[in-house]
């Protein structure tokens, strides 16, 4: 649904321009939720508007590339090559191909027309560079990699998917085949020098149905992204990865790999000036005061309502902080949580207490679609869900507690006969809090307790043996899973949400 000028909307940063403005950052890195498809969809319109090379994929209504197969493919050849860094260049080598094979593809007609017009009018200044054995190669190349001029060219995941489906039955013998042609389209592409701008949206959805293929197909085409980049400095592949499969990029080129990286952050004005812009894009009928929606959108959108009385620790907040605290901090959250308020706002008579459930019933979501999400990284034998409705004793936790609750929890494990059920039962909190759900109360100079800290979405799991939980006196979990914790037992002294302080907020 995106536009030219609903994307002209976005919220900039040094990140974000760093992306948009220059072709020096190929990866969009980012959690899931945070704007990669946006971003990408901005890009690819913005070099298409430039017009100073080719696009690919060539057609405007689809400016940027997806996998559409309803199955991953590449399951059995991932399985045959057991050999982890082989396994990585096998891919990088099927992205190569994928890629240059849809750019060929696309400039065969000029890649015909100038070995054609280079042999028939001045043959004697081709032979000069080529003997006549190397001029009968490259006519035969291009004839044989390029096959009919009619053939309709397409974008690298069309060739992906088709090459996916012959490695799955050829292997090994398959691979070799494919970086020998590798080799041949690199010498063909040494004679473009057009511009050539190529768009790869990774959509998440693929790594939480097949994670370790995922993982493998995309760390191949990372490295892919970048040997093309060298290769040859006209062609410009820019790609999007979520954050927590790029996290568990680790070679040796890893420092090297910054350079080319754009990681979305946002900060908490970032984020509700995202909120902001979409209620001035609003038609005025939806709003409660339409007249200043410009220069007061939260005004504009929300009435005279600026703040909402928090039941539970008894203290009133600004609407804009209430929202921030329970999202993740991530733009989908945000949009989402606007959705959802949007009917509940438009009629006059709507109270506080409407506002309040239906940020809650927001929150409810992005917890579950979060859970959802970070499913695949889990231990199957771990339920988050229930672990925190059964063995959490409130939301603000101490030490104690923790210890408390890790032996309690390891007991309920016993007899199920887990050779780890010591490590897996003591990294239950550090899992939380690796997973941005947990807090923890952080030292800051002048403050006796510290503030709270959690850290963002999407950064991915350490092994269950490196997960550690900080030292702290106070353990926070995050308000998006107030949902469960029975009402009574959640703490009535402290106001949980990042950067606040650990300690209670009354006098």
């Amino acid at each position: 649904l995106a536009t030219a000028e609903s994307l002209s909307k976005i919220i900039r940063n040094f990140t974000i321009d760093s992306f948009l403005e220059t072709n020096d950052k190929r990866y969009l890195v980012g959690p899931k939720g945070a704007g990669k498809t946006l971003l990408l969809l901005r890009k690819a319109i913005d070099q298409r508007n430039k017009g100073d090379g080719l696009c690919i994929p060539s057609d405007p209504a689809n400016p940027v590339d997806r996998l559409t197969a309803t199955q991953h493919v590449g399951a059995k050849f991932n399985h045959k090559i057991k050999d982890r860094n082989e396994n990585h260049l096998a891919w990088a080598s099927v992205w190569k191909h994928s890629i240059y094979r849809s750019i060929l593809q696309h400039v065969r007609n000029q890649l015909l027309s100038d070995t054609k017009s280079s042999a028939d009018s001045d043959r004697s200044a081709w032979l000069t560079e080529l003997d006549a054995a190397a001029f009968k190669r490259e006519r035969a190349l291009l004839d044989r990699s390029l096959g009919e001029t009619t053939r309709r060219a397409s974008a690298p995941f069309h060739y992906y998917t088709d090459l996916g489906a012959k490695l799955d039955a050829g292997g090994h013998d398959m691979i070799a085949a494919v970086r020998q042609d590798n080799a041949e389209y690199e010498e063909l592409l040494r004679q473009v020098r057009t511009p050539i701008y190529v768009f790869l949206d990774n959509l998440d959805d693929y790594y939480e149905r097949e994670p370790l293929l995922w993982f493998s197909s995309m760390y191949g085409q990372f490295r892919a992204v970048r040997e093309i980049g060298l290769f040859q400095r006209n062609i410009h592949v820019f790609t999007s990865i979520r954050l927590d499969v790029y996290r568990q990029f680790k070679d040796e080129m890893r420092l090297q790999y910054y350079d080319y990286v754009a990681m979305l952050e946002y900060d908490k004005d970032e984020l509700l000036k995202i909120f902001a812009s979409r209620i001035k894009d609003l038609d005025d009928d939806l709003l409660r005061v339409p007249s200043v929606k410009q220069k007061d959108p939260w005004r504009a959108f929300f009435g005279d309502s600026a703040e909402l009385f928090n039941e539970t620790v008894g203290v009133p907040e600004k609407i804009a902080d209430y929202i921030y605290r329970h999202t993740l901090g991530r733009p989908r959250d945000i949009i989402h949580l606007g959705t959802v308020l949007l009917p509940k706002v438009i009629p006059k008579d709507a109270t506080d207490n409407d506002v309040r459930q239906a940020i809650l019933d927001a929150e409810e979501d992005i917890a579950e679609q979060y859970l959802a999400e970070i499913t695949p990284q889990l231990d199957e034998r771990f339920s988050l869900p229930d672990f925190i409705q059964n063995f959490l004793p409130s939301n603000v936790m101490t030490s104690a507690d923790v210890v408390e609750v890790e032996g309690r929890y390891l007991e309920s494990q016993s007899d199920k006969l887990f050779s780890d059920a010591m490590t897996f039962a003591h990294c239950a909190f550090a899992t939380l809090y690796h997973l941005g759900l947990l807090g923890y109360a952080r030292k800051q100079d002048g403050m006796k307790a510290g503030i709270q800290f959690f850290e963002p979405p999407g950064q991915g799991l350490p092994a269950p043996e490196k997960r550690r939980l900080p030292e702290s006196d106070l353990y926070f979990l995050h308000p998006i899973l107030n949902f469960l914790i029975p009402h009574g037992s959640r703490n009535k002294e402290i106001l949980i949400g990042q950067g606040l302080p650990a300690t209670g907020v009354r006098p």
